[in-house]
Parts: C-alpha cells; structure tokens; sequence
C-alpha cells in the first residue's frame, strides 16, 4: 500500500508558511463510503479517495461576478430635463451603475434675466431621489452664491419632482417643479 499525499489537515500543508486555504495545489480526501460498502463492503468503510482543487470553484466565481456586473441598476447613465417656478432652466445628471448616487449640473436664469450655474450631488434610494446644489448667479455688480435642493422619483427612464433655492445672503427662498428623461444608459 502506497502513502496517501498530503491532504489540506497533514502537518506538511501550509509548509514554508503558505497558507493551505490560499493554495492552488490540488489536495486529497476522502468522500465517505459509496451505498453498500460498509465494513462488510471490501473496503472496511474507508470510503474513496476524491482529488479535488481549489481552482475548481473559479468558474463559479466567474459567474458570481459577472452576474453581479450585470444586476446594474436601470436608472444608471445620463439624464436631462428642465425646471421652473422662480427660475427656470436646465438639469442634467449621471446616475453610478448601482443607481444608489448621482452628480450634475443646474444651470438657468433668474426671473429677472440674470445667468446662473450650479453643481449637484445626491443620493438615490430607488425610487426617491434627493441631491443638493451650490451655485453662483451672475450679476453686472458680483457674483451672488446659492444653494438648495431637488428631490423626487424616478423610475422607467422618466423623473421629476420639486426644487428649493436660496440665496445665502437672503432669507427668499425660490421654488418650482423640475422633471427629466434618461437618455443614455452607462455601459
């Protein structure tokens, strides 16, 4: 009878400081008897001897992570709408491949004429959507800063909801309604 190779429990597993569970060497065990081979089996109940490798379970892992890329959310990629109410203009936004954050631009005009650009950032929770933005409004004096928010839903490729801003150095708050289509999907 030949000496079984070292399976992941002999003492030489892991030697030199390798860990046996990182290991892609193939190991040995031991799978318990087949039907009708028990001790008056022939083999005394010692089972079959199975080699088996870690590497086997790559294909599943494969899988796992392509399934997981693939479980993007539908709201992801670019989205462009309008808003109104005391200012009116443009709103354009990305959503991450997860749907779970976004980041854009509010751009428009005042009421009164007067040019106005904004960075926004937010979170989504399927299906509400909440981002804030800061921005400047330009006057022919200088420049008056701003900062509000958007909130609202979204779902099947369309969103809207309201918006609030004010200016910092006032107590008038500006409101309206915004809504706002997918266009293109993130890859």
């Amino acid at each position: 009878m030949r000496p079984s190779p070292p399976g992941p429990l002999s003492p030489r597993a892991g030697e030199g400081g390798r860990n046996p569970m990182v290991s892609c060497r193939a190991s040995w065990a031991v799978a318990p008897p087949l039907p009708g081979e028990g001790s008056a089996g022939g083999r005394g109940g010692r089972g079959v001897r199975v080699r088996r490798s870690r590497l086997s379970s790559l294909p599943a892992l494969l899988l796992l992570a392509g399934l997981l890329a693939a479980c993007g959310s539908p709201n992801r990629g670019t989205w462009k709408g309008t808003f109104d109410g005391s200012m009116s203009g443009t709103v354009e936004f990305r959503i991450n491949s997860r749907g779970t954050a976004l980041s854009g631009t509010f751009n428009g005009t005042t009421n009164s004429g007067q040019p106005f650009e904004a960075e926004m950032e937010g979170k989504i929770n399927d299906p509400h959507f909440y981002a804030t933005f800061e921005g400047t409004s330009r006057t022919e004096i200088y420049p008056v800063p701003f900062e509000g928010f958007l909130r609202g839903e979204l779902g099947s490729g369309k969103a809207g909801g309201e918006w609030e801003t004010q200016i910092r150095t006032s107590p008038v708050k500006m409101r309206g309604a915004w809504t706002a289509e997918q266009v293109a999907e993130e890859e």
